[in-house]
């Protein structure tokens, strides 16, 4: 299945705490204003459009991101869930 330029585009300006807020409700914990973390994974966090998973030494931008090295989604699964 492929996936078009378009819809890789869309993607990648999917926030992460926007993907959370819309798709994972209930695993999303605010911190402090503007900073938030998982409950899944209270070593993740999340802070100006970033996001760094502090245990394992990642860190990177957006909800893309999140779905391929967290949830080890495939990437056009990541891009067509971001892109609908």
């Amino acid at each position: 299945m492929n996936v078009s330029k378009d819809q890789i585009e869309r993607a990648r300006k999917v926030e992460l705490v926007t993907y959370l807020k819309t798709f994972e409700p209930d695993n999303l914990v605010k911190i402090s204003e503007g900073t938030y973390c998982t409950k899944e994974h209270d070593s993740l966090k999340i802070s100006n459009g970033m996001w760094n998973w502090f245990s394992h030494h990642i860190g990177c931008k957006g909800a893309i991101d999140y779905l391929l090295k967290v949830k080890a989604f495939s990437f056009v699964q990541a891009v067509q869930l971001l892109s609908a």
